[in-house]
């Protein structure tokens, strides 16, 4: 080979390439055989790409005589000469495959008789090469899909979130303000860490005896079927539908909200932010096929984390600044909301219903090859062997050679090759033909290599070896003693003894004394046994030795007494008991006694056009307007009437609309040290303040309290000249608030302060100050610009026809394009009118039941064949009932 030309050892192996190509064309199986001296003269001469080329076209590709370097470049021909580019596994058990390991994607280390350099430099390292099998096709795969799990899983959880962030700012100005407080958003990936967590750890779709006798299945991982550009794609899109789905949730139930008075930023937020951690930790249920004990607690781990968060966050009066004072008493809000315990149910019955239509027409029309070759494996005939691995015990008769993989190390003929000799390849030969019978133990008789009488050794199944050269009872796995074979000297053709000199563990795991097979000079006894051990005699007796062993527990073993359970196998089961929930729930606020209201819009352009007026702004308009440079408040009064009956407490609540209270700057220019008392300043001793603009006024005077709610207090006044006696404007703050409320030292005499009396005389009185329950009202910032606040009650029944008179003082100002109204309205079971929520619970349930029969009649006339696709996608005997191919 040094002598001939590289072109001439190129065009050479171009010639094998394309008789190779023909081989491969006409069903032969191909192997290349190269040594490394060939290797690199092709290197040097840039013919990589032909070794490459050549190899393609082989089953198998055997490099011999390779440095390590040599060893890494063929890896790297492949990783990244390949296209698509592959995923790369380098097996070694020695210092000289420390190369090819590190550059391949995976490495692999073995443990053995060469040391442990290949294990500390590979990613994984197992005891034997046989290992290799479980460690792909169980472990692999398994991991592979439960990566895949976490990775979407994380995607669509931060998405979810964030589409519900950006849907707010459309409703919140575009002034940035997160839908949900700092530190509520902070505990969101803390919350909802543990479940997933819980399913990339234990989830499995099949089990290890299926993932071995289905080695296909492992060919999912390698196309990347689980994770890649589509699936992300689909990711998100599911994404966007949850998150519409909590946003229709959010936009019909917020009004029931408002009609308890309970509808402020804060309060809202929770809620929302409630029903996104059950959806959340719903989806992570779907994507679980494999229960367990770890699994269902990390699902009440999750909850129970985020309800002692919420419990510890929000009945505390905290002193952190950071903070946020307005979660103090939300609770309470939360609780009294029938809606908000309804959308509980809803928003995760929406999104199941919405997944498992999705994975039910996936699996029926177009379903994966995971899916074809389980149903394939679960149909076929049981003792079939087809696309299983050879995993029994051996036959009755084999040849010693065809056993040594189970049984033992190759035999090796000493006198093959002279130690150091040059020339080919080093045979390895078997010197003994052991004949296996069924029989309990096979003699070990006089033999020779030239001629060996048939020693008996008992028969054994091949899953019944576990031997390995590592060392357990040694702290590096290398212990002195480890594979300590029989000496041989030139003429003696003794067999290597597997023993121990400490006694200790033969290649099989059990503790016996050498074995040996004597030659036929030697004329030994025979009649030495392997006998195969029993899994307690496999454990070391000193329990030191046991401490480096690996844990032999179920939860080590992945073998935790488990459930599998598919939600989409069960799909029109789980469609129709969504219907029936959401159909029941809609049905019952639909039918209970519908709350009366009464609206009159009194102010802003809409009296002008009601048509403009949005869905809750619906009722009688007239004219009280009040213009920017008039004085006195513009007063009016009004009468209408009461079309249905009305029972007591009736809620009196005034509406600006649009009002953005939930803009970020309006929220955060607020002191609440001044509404405690703390501080008469704009600028709290803790580094906040509020802006110059609302905290002096031209004459500097400080503002007191500071802030933008505080300096457009709503000032309009309502009264009701034939129910004086039974109106109040009592009760209409959160008692939380109004106990933090309180007058600071030296009000309200203190000298160069504009106080709130003087500002509003005709709203908060000089006794009341910032303790005034309009004011505490008005302070609670609403979460949508249609803002609705309560303003007072009535206390007595109205009857249907009775007339009512309100006289109006209207001296709040608006902005361009914003309305005013009042609203008297009846408590129902929802709080308020149905507005629409009852009917969407109706409508949707109702196309999940539809759904259901869809699914119910495909399964009866127009089912896939199981394990095989569809043969068209628009089946026309499905019209005619008949089954499809």
């Amino acid at each position: 080979a040094d002598s001939c030309p590289l072109d001439a050892i190129a065009a050479y192996t171009a010639e094998c390439c394309e008789t190779a190509r023909n081989y491969v064309e006409t069903g032969v199986v191909v192997a290349l055989l190269i040594t490394g001296q060939a290797l690199e003269l092709l290197s040097s001469g840039g013919d990589d790409d032909l070794v490459l080329r050549l190899g393609s076209y082989c089953s198998v590709v055997i490099a011999c005589r390779v440095s390590p370097l040599q060893k890494a470049q063929l890896v790297r021909l492949v990783r990244y000469g390949v296209h698509p580019t592959p995923v790369t596994l380098a097996v070694g058990d020695g210092a000289n495959d420390v190369p090819m390991i590190q550059e391949a994607q995976v490495g692999i280390g073995i443990a053995g008789r060469e040391g442990k350099q290949a294990v500390n430099s590979a990613d994984v390292g197992i005891g034997q090469f046989q290992y290799l099998q479980r460690l792909l096709l169980v472990h692999g795969r398994w991991n592979y899909r439960r990566a895949c799990k976490y990775t979407l899983y994380s995607f669509w959880r931060a998405a979810v979130m964030v589409l519900l962030m950006a849907w707010y700012v459309f409703i919140s100005g575009f002034a940035g303000t997160s839908l949900f407080e700092n530190w509520v958003r902070a505990s969101y990936n803390i919350v909802l860490g543990v479940p997933i967590l819980c399913t990339g750890i234990f989830d499995r779709d099949v089990s290890e005896e299926e993932a071995i006798e289905n080695p296909k299945l492992y060919g999912t991982g390698r196309k990347g079927v689980e994770l890649n550009a589509w699936k992300l794609c689909e990711t998100l899109a599911s994404s966007c539908i949850h998150a519409l789905a909590l946003v229709a949730t959010t936009y019909l139930s917020e009004p029931h909200f408002v009609a308890y008075g309970n509808g402020d930023y804060y309060t809202m937020g929770a809620a929302i932010f409630t029903w996104l951690i059950i959806t959340q930790n719903y989806r992570v249920a779907f994507l679980t096929t494999t229960w367990n004990v770890f699994s269902l607690a990390g699902l009440v781990l999750s909850f129970l984390m985020y309800a002692v968060f919420l419990f510890g966050y929000c009945a505390f009066k905290w002193k952190v600044a950071s903070f946020s004072p307005w979660m103090y008493g939300i609770l309470p809000a939360l609780y009294e909301t029938p809606a908000f315990w309804i959308s509980c149910f809803v928003a995760p019955g929406i999104a199941m219903s919405l997944d498992v239509l999705k994975y039910y027409l996936v699996l029926a029309f177009a379903p994966d090859e995971r899916d074809i070759i389980l149903e394939a494996a679960a149909d076929r005939p049981s003792g079939s062997t087809e696309n299983m691995l050879d995993e029994a015990a051996p036959p009755a008769e084999l040849t010693f050679r065809q056993q040594q993989g189970s049984l033992g190390s190759p035999l090796v003929d000493s006198q093959a090759r002279p130690r150091g000799g040059k020339g080919g390849l080093h045979h390895v030969r078997s010197a003994v033909e052991v004949s296996m019978r069924p029989s309990a133990s096979l003699t070990a008789g006089p033999a020779s290599f030239g001629g060996m009488s048939g020693s008996r050794v008992r028969a054994m199944p091949r899953r019944e070896v576990a031997w390995s050269s590592f060392d357990w009872s040694a702290v590096d796995g290398m212990g002195p003693d480890i594979f300590r074979c029989a000496p041989s000297h030139r003429g003696d053709n003794t067999l290597p003894s597997f023993s121990t000199s400490h006694g200790g563990w033969n290649t099989f795991g059990g503790r016996t004394p050498g074995v040996s097979f004597p030659n036929a000079g030697a004329n030994a006894a025979a009649g030495a046994s392997l006998r195969a051990p029993s899994p307690r005699a496999r454990l070391p007796s000193n329990p030191q030795d046991a401490s480096h062993r690996p844990s032999r527990s179920a939860f080590a073993q992945q073998k935790l007494p488990s459930v599998q359970f598919e939600p989409r196998r069960w799909s029109a089961c789980l469609l129709f008991g969504v219907g029936l929930l959401l159909v029941g729930l809609g049905a019952f606020t639909r039918l209970w006694k519908n709350a009366g209201r009464v609206v009159v819009t009194y102010d802003g352009p809409a009296v002008d056009n009601p048509d403009n007026l949005n869905r809750i702004i619906k009722g009688d308009v007239h004219a009280c307007h009040v213009q920017a440079d008039q004085p006195e408040a513009s007063t009016c009064e009004l009468t209408f009437k009461v079309k249905e009956h009305m029972e007591a407490p009736i809620s009196v609540d005034y509406s600006i609309d649009p009002y953005y209270q939930n803009h970020a700057s309006y929220i955060d220019s607020v002191l609440f040290d001044q509404l405690e008392g703390k501080t008469l300043s704009w600028k709290s001793p803790g580094g906040e303040h509020c802006s110059r603009r609302n905290s002096v006024t031209p004459d500097e005077k400080t503002i007191f309290p500071c802030g933008f709610p505080a300096t457009t207090l709503f000032n309009d006044q309502f009264e009701f000249p034939g129910l004086t006696k039974v109106f109040r404007t009592t009760g209409v703050a959160w008692r939380a608030d109004m106990s933090r409320y309180k007058n600071p030292i030296g009000y309200p005499h203190e000298g160069g302060y504009s106080w709130l009396f003087e500002r509003y005389p005709d709203i908060i009185s000089e006794e009341d100050g910032v303790h005034n329950e309009a004011f505490a009202a008005w302070m609670r910032v609403g979460f949508s610009p249609s803002l609705v606040k309560r303003y007072g009650f009535i206390d007595r029944d109205l009857k249907a026809g009775e007339v009512i008179r309100v006289k109006i003082s209207s001296r709040f100002l608006l902005h361009e394009g914003a309305s005013k109204s009042l609203f008297i309205t009846e408590r129902g079971f929802l709080g308020g009118p149905e507005f629409g929520f009852s009917s969407f619970l109706v409508v949707f349930g109702v196309l999940c039941l539809l759904s259901s029969g869809f699914v119910k009649l495909t399964e009866k006339y127009c089912p896939r064949r199981r394990g095989r696709v569809r043969d068209h996608w628009c089946c026309k005997a499905c019209a005619r009932l008949l089954c499809c191919r």
